[in-house]
């Protein structure tokens, strides 16, 4: 069985899902919308060599060498992630079903090089509505600043379009592992998504941002 202990960006899943309560709990009530409900997620799926999601209108290209990860994979990654993070930060999970773990995908070489993505209904946390993607991105960082076990150096977050999407970035860098990070934030209706590239090297980031695309 792989190991994942390499790639210290495991914790990102659970960051995420106490990112929500710290921005939405003082957030108040509005009147109930007359709009046309939003339509129902539907998570993406994954090829031998492509994520799709048409919910989402974005697609993922994996690199040479790189393989999705199984959903007994996936459970595990996330599930140390947060086990680390809850401990750490004394805080809870979100709401049981508020999270969709949209892939996970490494590089069979050996390398910590890695890409996650989730998405997070907000309509499942009080408040999460009105978060906007600036307020989420500002707090993850702050929740990164937080975690004892790894020393994470923040660097400025920025806007980009990236595959016909205008993401938040928020990179990071864990130097006493050499890894570099960048966490691409986006919102769409109710739900914030989030894309994690790790790897060894910002011309390897920009590889995987490449592999983004819009369908």
């Amino acid at each position: 069985m792989r190991m994942f202990t390499k790639a210290a960006p495991a914790v990102i899943g659970a960051v995420m899902l106490s990112v929500l309560s710290a921005c939405g709990g003082s957030a108040s009530h509005t009147a109930a919308s007359t709009a046309t409900p939003a339509p129902a997620y539907a998570a993406g799926v994954t090829s031998d060599t492509e994520y799709r999601s048409d919910f989402l209108d974005l697609s993922f290209t994996l690199p040479e060498g790189w393989t999705f990860g199984t959903d007994d994979e996936m459970t595990e990654f996330f599930g140390v992630g947060s086990d680390m993070v809850e401990s750490e930060l004394n805080i809870g999970g979100g709401p049981e079903g508020s999270t969709h773990y949209e892939f996970f995908a490494y590089d069979t070489s050996g390398t910590p090089s890695c890409a996650i993505m989730t998405a997070e209904d907000l309509s499942a946390h009080e408040g999460g509505k009105l978060v906007t993607v600036r307020e989420f991105v500002d707090t993850l960082a702050g929740q990164y600043s937080e975690i004892g076990s790894r020393d994470y150096e923040i660097g400025d977050s920025y806007q980009k379009t990236v595959a016909g999407r205008e993401f938040i970035i928020l990179p990071l860098s864990v130097p006493d592992s050499e890894l570099l990070q960048r966490n691409y934030v986006f919102r769409t209706g109710n739900y914030m998504v989030t894309i994690t590239f790790t790897a060894q090297s910002d011309s390897e980031l920009d590889e995987l941002e490449g592999d983004l695309a819009n369908i």
